[in-house]
């Protein structure tokens, strides 16, 4: 609520862009104003932190390219995922709505709700997490969102340490985890061994 407060007054340039737990948020925006949020926030004790980013997306600047995205959203064929997907722009399962353009417009410009999503999945009981990407970002934002001593954080990669490795640290964790591996498909890529 502090947080919504403060952006409140800057509302046609910054803009709540991720939720990401309780206490956890990043806005986006103009970056004029999101210094002067910044000073407000700090005004206000509450600890900021910068993030480097190319755009200020899920922020108000985004609307000016809204419609012609949705256009060229429209001219691609986009069908309901086959598994089971969180939407960061609901928080809970995405149903027929994810096949459309209006709903990848919207994921641009309304704010991620990762916790809600995260929340959802913890509700259905999923209890190992494993990020895909060059550096596990989200998995700490995770845990301070869900606690358990039931829940595994696996990284796929992590820059500065061996791409392989890493991957099958992972891939060992969730084998002891009970995890059902494909050990015929894990060995293809590395051809016949005597």
């Amino acid at each position: 609520e502090q947080v919504k407060e403060a952006v409140a007054p800057y509302a046609e340039q910054v803009a709540i862009a991720v939720y990401n737990g309780p206490q956890h948020f990043v806005v986006s925006g103009a970056s004029e104003a999101v210094e002067k949020l910044v000073q407000d926030l700090a005004a206000r004790k509450i600890e900021t932190r910068r993030l480097v980013v190319g755009q200020a997306s899920h922020s108000p600047l985004m609307a000016p390219i809204l419609d012609e995205f949705e256009r060229i959203a429209a001219g691609i064929q986009l069908r309901k995922p086959q598994l089971r997907l969180i939407s960061n722009v609901s928080g809970v399962e995405a149903g027929e709505e994810i096949a459309t353009a209006r709903y990848w417009r919207d994921h641009l410009a309304q704010p991620v709700r990762f916790a809600d999503s995260l929340r959802t999945l913890q509700e259905l009981r999923y209890q190992h997490f494993l990020e895909i990407g060059p550096q596990p970002m989200l998995i700490g934002i995770g845990r301070r969102c869900l606690t358990g001593d039931d829940l595994t954080w696996l990284p796929s990669l992590r820059t500065g340490h061996n791409d392989l490795e890493s991957m099958f640290d992972s891939l060992g964790a969730l084998y002891t985890h009970g995890f059902n591996i494909d050990w015929t498909g894990f060995e293809r890529p590395f051809g016949e061994r005597s």
